[in-house]
């Protein structure tokens, strides 16, 4: 090999090396970025779900101290094969779904009259199970199969549980109250299939 061959070796190499050298370094960074974990998205789920079993309704001078007073809020928790989902109705008309999967639908109330007389109606008749329902500072989501109840009152918080079996005869003493939270679900499902 010749003087001339060696030197024309030594500039390709310095041509070609640094080139090299930045796609190892671009293939590496990107390879890291890959295999790096998925930042986890914030899930609101129980944060938003206890603020409102937590709220403090409103006292209104016509309850008395051993009733459970009027109704401000009802939560159903609905026991689903990917997890529950909570639905809440308040008496402002306030309509929210929450799963605890991540996601849900708030603010319905306000854009669909549907929605808010939906959450209005289930506010108003949930005073007729009251009697049915025990007083609770805990709540537990369901088990498979189940839904929970919760009344949000001036006194505190009732809950009654059910099978979602039950529920669905329309036989089951919280049918009515089941199927009214059941009709919030369906005015947003109406909702997103009008806005898309």
């Amino acid at each position: 090999m010749s003087d001339q061959q060696i030197f024309h070796y030594v500039i390709a190499a310095g041509i070609i090396f640094p080139y090299c050298a930045v796609g190892l370094i671009r293939w590496r960074r990107r390879s890291q970025e890959l295999r790096a974990p998925e930042a986890k998205k914030t899930n609101n789920y129980s944060a938003l779900r206890a603020q409102i079993l937590n709220w403090k309704c409103p006292q209104a001078s016509s309850s008395t101290p051993d009733t459970a007073g009027n109704p401000c809020a009802v939560v159903m928790d609905w026991a689903l094969t990917s997890g529950v989902a909570t639905v809440v109705a308040v008496s402002d008309g306030s309509a929210s779904i929450y799963y605890s999967s991540g996601g849900g639908s708030i603010g319905g109330g306000h854009a669909r009259p549907a929605i808010r007389d939906a959450a209005l109606h289930a506010v108003s008749i949930a005073s007729k199970f009251l009697h049915g329902m025990q007083l609770t500072d805990n709540f537990p989501l369901p088990e498979s199969g189940g839904v929970i109840f919760y009344v949000v009152t001036e006194r505190g918080v009732l809950m009654a549980k059910a099978s979602v079996g039950l529920l669905s005869t329309n036989s089951h003493p919280l049918s009515e109250l089941g199927n009214s939270m059941q009709t919030i679900i369906t005015e947003y499902r109406i909702l997103d299939t009008t806005v898309q």
